[in-house]
């Protein structure tokens, strides 16, 4: 099977979160990886596997976890969690999303770390980026090494 990537592109706040979620539920494959929603005002991570939720958001009594990114202070603890989620879903799934590669992984943190075995590993990944981000993320991950296909939020219908 060849490798496809698919980036979901589109505005901050557009909805790409919402439809890939809609998508994954009617979707035939199991996916692994994760989806960043906003649960109860609060920006969270959703590992697709086990469901776990972790609260984005740093403790604001907790300084050593900070993780400043635009408007945003994101726990380290949060991304360090997860990226290790992903990497054991790398051992049973094919299959994976990241939902999103922003300004914290162009900027070297956030999942950064784990995205270039991501991208050698997996068979069909699903990202989301913003529009304004996806010719920085083909280039910091050298995405032109494989089949890449762009889409948008109306494409997943």
């Amino acid at each position: 099977m060849s490798k496809l990537i698919v980036l979901l592109k589109g505005k901050k706040g557009e909805g790409k979160t919402t439809a890939l979620t809609n998508y994954i539920r009617h979707s035939s494959h199991q996916w692994g990886g994760v989806l960043s929603p906003v649960m109860n005002g609060k920006r969270c991570m959703v590992h697709l596997f086990s469901q776990q939720i972790i609260e984005m958001e740093a403790d604001p009594n907790n300084p050593n976890d900070f993780l400043p990114v635009g408007k945003y202070v994101f726990s380290k603890m949060a991304f360090e969690t997860m990226n290790q989620l992903i990497i054991k879903d790398l051992r049973y799934n094919p299959n994976v999303i990241i939902d999103e590669i922003g300004p914290l992984e162009l900027d070297g943190k956030g999942f950064d770390s784990i995205l270039n075995e991501v991208f050698e590993t997996a068979e069909s990944i699903f990202v989301v980026v913003r529009d304004t981000l996806v010719e920085d993320v083909k280039k910091r991950y050298k995405l032109d090494r494989w089949e890449v296909e762009e889409i948008t939020v109306s494409d997943l219908g």
